[in-house]
């Protein structure tokens, strides 16, 4: 069963006035694309040394077009250690924001899927990249080479992560380039939330109201446990109040 995302708001009088109540969610991501490396099997032949290392391709190829979900990810896997596979958010040139991440364990060396449950999926939006982070030893292998332009940031130094960590990259990183790594993700049409009164509701305060009833109570229904919702409520030009 899909783990359902439940939202209870209540609106409150805060003065006397008519209102308009709209509420906004964007999804824009209407098929299947893929983000990083669509084969990559193909990229085996190398391994970094380095221990509790998290990475990010800053790249074009590597960076979500559209606002969805992770749906899927895969990889070539060198050894069988823990991995979370990440999205980052740039919040300016080297400070990045974790918007989520899957756990995963490789059950074999090599080629590795993992679809992602839609109670686990990320909800991501235009100009995010893919990471990843492994507490141990590197699990995902690179093939290396002049012609490949891409910029790899690594950072070490850090023992976990939590959603909405900061990662400044100024001091203690390294940027990598020549490097092609074995990951790849693609992104799926996010869920349409569902809301009690529909997408758009008027209604009219009686004058006689008092301060602080609670005039409408409302929910929102999203499969995508990610997502942030936003309510806007709009006061219409009323001389009489």
């Amino acid at each position: 069963m899909d783990f359902i995302n439940f939202v209870v708001l209540f609106i409150v009088l805060v003065n006397k006035f008519t209102r308009v109540l709209t509420y906004d969610h964007v999804t824009t991501c209407a098929v299947s694309s893929t983000i990083g490396e669509s084969v990559p099997y193909d990229f085996t032949d190398e391994l970094d040394t380095s221990t509790g290392a998290v990475y990010m391709v800053e790249d074009e190829n590597f960076q979500v077009k559209c606002c969805g979900v992770i749906s899927y990810w895969e990889i070539n896997a060198r050894s069988l250690a823990t991995i979370y596979l990440q999205i980052w958010r740039r919040l300016s040139s080297n400070s990045y924001e974790l918007v989520g991440f899957n756990t995963v364990t490789p059950t074999d060396v090599g080629h590795f899927e993992y679809s992602v449950p839609i109670s686990e999926r990320i909800s991501v939006k235009h100009g995010d990249y893919i990471g990843w982070f492994t507490a141990g030893t590197e699990v995902i292998s690179y093939n290396e080479h002049s012609s490949y332009p891409i910029m790899n940031r690594k950072f070490t130094g850090q023992t976990s992560f939590t959603v909405g960590d900061i990662l400044d990259w100024t001091t203690s990183r390294n940027t990598i380039t020549n490097r092609q790594y074995a990951i790849g993700a693609q992104t799926a049409s996010g869920d349409t939330p569902t809301l009690s009164i529909g997408t758009n509701y008027e209604m009219t305060i009686d004058e006689s109201t008092v301060v602080g009833t609670v005039i409408l109570t409302l929910s929102v229904v999203d499969d995508d446990v990610s997502d942030i919702h936003t309510v806007n409520v709009f006061s219409t030009d009323n001389g009489y109040f």
